[in-house]
């Protein structure tokens, strides 16, 4: 190659002319065609119908063009296998390729753009995610890299955030614009009374400046899950518990100034009425987490791995960046790897069997890992998304790109429970012996729940209320996974007691749909 002392690959006399210039990698259009016209002895014409086929991906015209392709190469004296997988690297051509003519345009802009990434990586980075405001998706992917770059994305903030993604010292502050549910209307009011009038002191300053009519309960809402109050208000469940109260307040303020009702004290230097919210223990920290991922599409203020650090030391867990690169530098191909479930895309194989793409996430970057049947038939019920598990890999090496393959599952289970307040959750195949718990047979059971959840972060607080009263009963919970279209059973590895207040409580717990007696 151009830069490397690796060989180019001899695909065959009659097309190594035909890719000579792009160092034997199939690039343009017209490669294809030709391609198609030396070793198969199409006409020009029925070249170009492979083109357009190939970028259409229609199963039945790529099986007749498949035919087509090795019956007209063997009829050249090619071999068939070698026909089929010079086939295969065609087809992989139209998932990048592009025409020679434009060539030139797409790199010069490729250069520009890699030089900028390279020497200005903060203003690129920035410019590159405020690009991109409004989609979740690519923001993460951006932020992904961001970090892989060593450049810390600091969590948005209602004193320091702005419409777009902004450079503060040698770290990118979160956009606002980019939290889920913050309309730019919002921004705007935020960011120009902030601009008038100074920083925010607290939140009952916030509420008495900001217009409710913009900044209304969804915005709110965003902005508290994001943890864009911390620096004035860390307690984000005491906040979120009070929404309707604070607009209430911003609306009463508001209709005051607008009916010009003035302060009888005005002239007094005195304080200002105080807000009183009702207390609020704040919410654990993979609840927090959990929020932050939804509305901001990433985890900033930590990671939920960060609370399993016993499993990731017992069992010899390796970061995903660091495996990559042993996998180049080293070719080692195994590796235990740990993450929190992302996203997972169910697919079908041509023998009819099934398989799955889950995408993790570790401290380090996201990875998207590939279960055959057999793995995802065998840990089916615990492959949900925000699960945090354990993963043996094997890494299958495709050219420049890594495919990973899980050959084995491991539920992990958090360092302190006291701290999460979050129940084991259970799979008898995989979780070992934590505490010295008496078995299940040797308790006196007097009663079987499952209680019904449509929300994984209703856990957090079914937690918090079981774990202060110990008993005899058997807790089951039950949860509706999209991706399977099925529900999943979750057992909870210790025993509780559950009374008709409990039953209460947990009814009116938002995310709990049903309790049913087994």
């Amino acid at each position: 190659s151009k830069n490397t002392d690796i060989e180019i690959e001899d695909l065959h006399e009659l097309i190594n002319p035909i890719i000579a210039d792009t160092y034997g990698v199939i690039i343009y259009q017209e490669q294809v065609i030709q391609i198609a016209q030396k070793l198969a002895g199409y006409s020009l014409g029925e070249a170009d119908l492979l083109r357009r086929a190939m970028g259409k991906k229609i199963k039945s015209e790529m099986d007749a063009q498949r035919d087509k392709f090795i019956n007209g190469a063997s009829s050249n004296g090619v071999d068939a296998k070698k026909a089929e997988y010079i086939f295969d690297l065609v087809d992989k051509f139209a998932g990048y390729g592009f025409n020679k003519a434009h060539s030139a345009a797409y790199a010069l802009i490729a250069f520009q753009t890699a030089y900028l990434k390279a020497n200005y990586p903060l203003a690129f980075m920035s410019a590159l995610l405020t690009l991109d405001i409004g989609n979740i998706d690519k923001v993460s992917s951006i932020i992904s890299e961001t970090k892989r770059m060593k450049i810390e994305i600091l969590p948005p903030s209602i004193n320091y955030s702005s419409h777009d993604f902004l450079i503060e010292g040698e770290s990118i502050r979160f956009s606002l614009s980019s939290i889920k549910n913050v309309g730019a209307q919002a921004v705007e009011n935020i960011c120009t009374e902030r601009s008038k009038n100074g920083p925010y002191a607290d939140i009952q300053d916030f509420i008495s400046r900001i217009d409710s009519h913009f900044v209304n309960k969804r915005a709110l809402e965003g902005l508290i899950m994001a943890g864009a109050f911390d620096e004035i208000e860390q307690n984000r469940a005491l906040l979120m518990e009070n929404v309707e109260i604070l607009l209430l307040e911003s609306s009463r303020l508001k209709k005051k100034n607008l009916d010009g009702q003035t302060d009888i004290f005005a002239g007094i230097e005195e304080s200002k009425p105080e807000i009183r919210l009702p207390e609020k223990k704040e919410w654990t920290r993979s609840r927090k987490l959990a929020g932050e991922f939804e509305f901001l599409g990433s985890y900033l203020s930590g990671h939920p791995l960060q609370g399993y650090s016993r499993d990731v030391e017992k069992y010899s867990v390796t970061s995903y960046a660091d495996f990559i690169n042993n996998v180049k530098t080293k070719r080692h191909k195994q590796a235990r790897l740990a993450g929190v479930i992302h996203a997972r895309v169910n697919r079908r194989g041509k023998t009819g069997r099934n398989y799955s793409f889950i995408r993790f996430s570790d401290k380090s970057q996201e990875f998207e890992t590939m279960f055959f049947s057999d793995i995802m038939d065998k840990f089916n019920e615990i492959l949900f998304v925000g699960n945090v598990l354990i993963i043996k890999v094997d890494a299958d090496l495709q050219g420049d790109s890594i495919r990973l393959r899980v050959n084995d599952v491991i539920q992990a289970t958090e360092d302190d429970l006291v701290d999460t307040d979050k129940p084991d959750i259970v799979n008898d195949d995989l979780i070992r012996p934590q505490t010295e718990d008496l078995n299940r047979e040797e308790k006196i059971v007097t009663q079987k729940y499952t209680i019904k959840i449509s929300d994984i972060t209703a856990i957090d607080l079914i937690a918090e209320k079981l774990e202060l009263g110990k008993g005899s009963d058997i807790i089951n919970l039950k949860f509706y996974d999209n991706n399977l279209k099925k529900d999943i059973k979750l057992e909870i590895g210790n025993t509780y007691s559950f009374d008709d207040d409990t039953e209460k409580y947990l009814s009116s717990i938002p995310g709990v749909v049903g309790i049913n007696i087994d």
